[in-house]
């Protein structure tokens, strides 16, 4: 995100222009403009994912690990976290019919989400976690773009989004 200093009808006033999308070269793509209003904290800022066995970073803020069963060959000490929150693992039927395929993860995603429907005062304990400091979901699987952990970071980005109009730390 970034700001500029105009508006649509050539005034001087402060916008917040949205990034691009990840291909920088998108044609015929133009950046969304919407009144920027007073601070803003980018969502990425707010939530991390990344894999339990990665070393812990000083800026880390907050680890919870989000899988149901520990991480295979890992200390507690050596994980380093500050919560294990097994109740937002996809339940075992998920987890089993998802099987780790990529091709299915876009419906694995969509399942999860439903799953943790019922489990909103947990989701919105986090999201309040994530509105006071940076909270890192961390997560066992091998592969880093198709896992729970990457589809709770999104849910909980898309909350934090819709629940402060893209402020995660609540700020006006």
């Amino acid at each position: 995100m970034r700001v500029a200093d105009w508006t649509p009808d050539g005034t001087l006033g402060p916008f917040l222009i949205d990034p691009p999308s990840v291909d920088p070269v998108v044609p015929g793509r133009a950046a969304t403009v919407r009144p920027y209003a007073g601070p803003q904290v980018d969502l990425s800022s707010a939530i991390r994912v990344k894999r339990v066995y990665e070393p812990v970073a000083p800026d880390d803020g907050r680890r919870v690990l989000v899988d149901h069963v520990w991480p295979r060959g890992l200390s507690r000490e050596r994980a380093r976290l500050d919560e294990w929150a097994r109740e937002l693992a996809p339940s075992d039927s998920l987890r089993r019919w998802f099987d780790h395929d990529p091709e299915r993860f876009t419906e694995f995603r969509s399942r999860y989400h439903r799953e943790l429907g019922a489990r909103q005062e947990r989701l919105e304990d986090l999201c309040g976690r994530a509105r006071a400091g940076r909270v890192t979901i961390v997560y066992a699987a091998r592969d880093e773009k198709h896992n729970n952990g990457v589809a709770l970071g999104a849910l909980l980005v898309e909350r934090l989004g819709e629940r402060d109009g893209g402020n995660p730390r609540g700020r006006p």
